[in-house]
C-alpha cells in the first residue's frame, strides 16, 4: 500500500465542501493513541456543523481490529474557488 502524506488526507476530494471551493485549515488537532499495524486501516470522517464560511469536521482512522489509532479535528474557512482557475 503506498504512503499517503497527511497534508493529502486532509485536502481530499469528496470531502462535503465541494469542488468550487477552497477550505484554507484555521486549526488542525490530532491525536495518536496507538501505532498502526500492517495492513488495512479505515478512515471515517464527517462534517460536524457548516456556517457560511466556516465548517467543522471530525475523523478517526482505525485498524482491521476496529482498535483506534488516531482522531482528528479541523475549523476551515470556505473560501469560493477564483473564478477561471482550475481546482486540477
Amino acid at each position: 500500500m503506498p504512503a499517503v502524506p497527511a497534508r493529502r488526507i486532509v485536502t481530499l476530494p469528496g470531502d462535503g465542501i465541494g469542488p468550487e471551493i477552497l477550505a484554507p485549515t484555521l486549526e488542525l488537532k490530532t491525536s495518536f493513541h496507538r501505532p498502526a499495524r500492517a495492513g488495512k486501516l479505515y478512515g471515517d470522517a464527517r462534517v460536524v456543523h457548516r456556517d457560511r464560511d466556516v465548517i467543522f469536521l471530525e475523523g478517526r482512522l482505525t485498524g482491521a481490529d476496529g482498535e483506534l489509532i488516531a482522531t482528528a479535528s479541523a475549523t476551515a474557512r470556505i473560501v469560493p474557488f477564483p473564478k477561471g482557475a482550475s481546482a486540477e
